[in-house]
């Protein structure tokens, strides 16, 4: 991920130079903005980013120093800049403090050298994070997620029915799944302006954008199937409903497909089955009654 790095300041950083920041974040909302600043004898560094955002919220993370490979201090998602520059004035805790480097002289830096320091674990202190590699997790996302939509692959919908199935059945919490079709056919492309594969694509990457991190949109028999986790039926109707209600209006305002006339069907777990091939069943016959119905959303209850 792209790390832009700022100009040092000489004292912590308050609200209105992290509203700079953050501005900047927002607007190259793929990259880490980077901000180094003195605090007593030690430079500290600040990042804000929109990339984990699943909301208009940035995230924060403070490090003990500028290197690249330093370990984040702590990571906090708010968009109170009050906040975040009172969380900053408070410095390092006590354990990073004890970690971070002191500044040296030359005649240190190269006795340092040949006596790299060793750290030594105190007992019931908890360690640095450890390094979040995140290219190698963003290489091993775009195995899992087609480019062109921003959705996991097809079959995938159906490994991810099954660990929230799984996770139901040690802790009960529910959960619920969305059959989402672009237009009053399931197969056809009707009187859409654009292929099937185009709309569900354009379908795909709004619906991406709305839900949460821990929710799964996945490509699913030309289909759109979506995963939504820890989520009971209302919440799940919701999402569908609320989906659809953008998609609609953008699709007026862009004008992107003459055709475009969205429907879902919605199941949940526990309150509509305890059985995942049941549950698609039951969310399959719910969009085929939407369509039937002219109706955006029939939930399966």
């Amino acid at each position: 991920m792209e790390r832009t790095k700022l100009s040092k300041v000489t004292k912590t950083p308050d609200q209105f130079v992290l509203l700079s920041v953050v501005e900047m974040a927002s607007m190259i909302r793929n990259a880490i903005i980077a901000l180094p600043f003195q605090t007593g004898s030690l430079t500290l560094l600040v990042t804000c980013t929109f990339s984990f955002a699943t909301t208009n919220v940035p995230r924060w993370c403070l490090f003990a120093s500028e290197a690249e490979d330093a370990p984040a201090v702590w990571c906090h998602d708010s968009a109170d800049l009050e906040e975040v520059s009172a969380l900053l004035a408070k410095g390092l805790p006590p354990q990073a403090l004890a970690a971070a480097p002191l500044p040296i002289s030359a005649g240190q830096a190269n006795e340092d050298r040949r006596a790299p320091q060793v750290v030594v674990a105190q007992p019931g202190v908890l360690p640095q994070p450890a390094v979040f590699d995140q290219a190698s997790f963003d290489i091993f996302c775009k195995r899992l997620v087609d480019v062109n939509s921003g959705m996991f692959a097809e079959g995938s919908f159906y490994w991810f029915l099954m660990q929230e199935f799984n996770r139901y059945q040690r802790t009960k919490l529910g959960f619920g799944i969305v059959l989402l079709s672009p237009c009053a056919s399931l197969t056809e492309a009707d009187s859409l302006t654009h292929t099937r594969d185009e709309v569900i694509a354009w379908l795909g990457n709004l619906a991406v954008v709305e839900v949460r991190k821990l929710d799964y949109i996945c490509h699913f028999n030309g289909l759109i199937g979506m995963v939504l986790a820890n989520s009971s039926l209302e919440e799940s109707e919701t999402c569908a409903q609320r989906i659809i209600e953008i998609a609609n209006t953008r699709n007026n305002s862009q004008r992107f497909d003459a055709g475009f006339a969205p429907h879902a069907g919605v199941a949940g777990m526990p309150q509509t089955c305890e059985h995942p091939g049941i549950l698609i069943a039951a969310a399959q016959q719910s969009l085929n009654q939407a369509i039937s119905a002219n109706v955006p959303v029939q939930v399966f209850r």
